[in-house]
This record gives C-alpha cells, sequence and structure tokens, in this order.
C-alpha cells in the first residue's frame, strides 16, 4: 500500500531543523516533542485513494490535481520566503490561494466529515427511493 502526505514535503521542509536537514520537530497534544523525516509525517496509507465507485475520477486525476497545485504554488511560496516584498501577481495569488484551500481541505478531519456526508446523503437517498414515493429516483 502506497503513503500519500496529506501536507506537502516541499511545505514541510521549511519547517526542517536548520541543524538536522531532512526532519522536523513532531508536537503532538500529551506527548513528549520528538524529532522525525519529513517523509514520515503527515501522511498516511492510501490517503487519496477513492472509496466509492466513480467513473468520471480516479486516485491518478486527484494526486495530478494536487500535484499541479504544488508545482504552481511552490516558486510562489519560495519567493514569499526570501523576497524582501510580498507583493504577488494576480496569477500568484491565484495558484497560492488554490494550494491553501486545498491543504485546508485534504486534512483527516475533513476527509472524515466529507465521508460522513456522502454517506448519509446515499442513505437519504436509499430511504427515498425504498419509500416508492412518486418524485424519488427511479420513481417517475
Amino acid at each position: 500500500m502506497a503513503k500519500a502526505h496529506f501536507v506537502p514535503q516541499f511545505y514541510l521542509r521549511n519547517f526542517q531543523i536548520p541543524t538536522d536537514l531532512g526532519l522536523i520537530y513532531l508536537y503532538r497534544r500529551n506527548v513528549n516533542v520528538r524529532k522525525i523525516t519529513i517523509r514520515k509525517v503527515a501522511q498516511t496509507e492510501d490517503y487519496y485513494d477513492l472509496k466509492r465507485d466513480d467513473p468520471t475520477t480516479t486516485k491518478d486525476d486527484v494526486d495530478k490535481l494536487m500535484g499541479m497545485s504544488e508545482r504552481n504554488a511552490a516558486p510562489t511560496i519560495q519567493r514569499l520566503l526570501t523576497a524582501p516584498s510580498l507583493i504577488l501577481s494576480g496569477e500568484e495569488q491565484a495558484y497560492l490561494s488554490w494550494f491553501l484551500g486545498l491543504l485546508g481541505s485534504r486534512t483527516p478531519f475533513i476527509r472524515e466529515t466529507i465521508a460522513s456526508i456522502e454517506i448519509a446523503i446515499h442513505n437519504r437517498d436509499i430511504k427515498k427511493d425504498a419509500s416508492g414515493r412518486p418524485g424519488n429516483c427511479g420513481n417517475h
């Protein structure tokens, strides 16, 4: 099984320990702080695998979307870290906004919330179909 990062490694590298490149400090509530390699943090097994059949979307599509967002935002983030001015072009603002939106929505909490909503909608639709009321899906 492949592990996928829900926080991009290029982004985490901006927080690496200057004297221990490739390592960051891992802070967890009620646990002692420890050093950990960037490739082992903020990731989980098959994180972006789709849990439902959807012929219009594949895991590769999700990976491509994440990769495109990261590639487009990386130069802007690097420039923000090193530039004396924080003036961004419209295109840079768009790439950075898109990246931050995806970054904020690809957390485990949001993933579980979306999955719960999808399950609730699916169950609601099944109940509607089973009731046989006119106007329900498949009962026109």
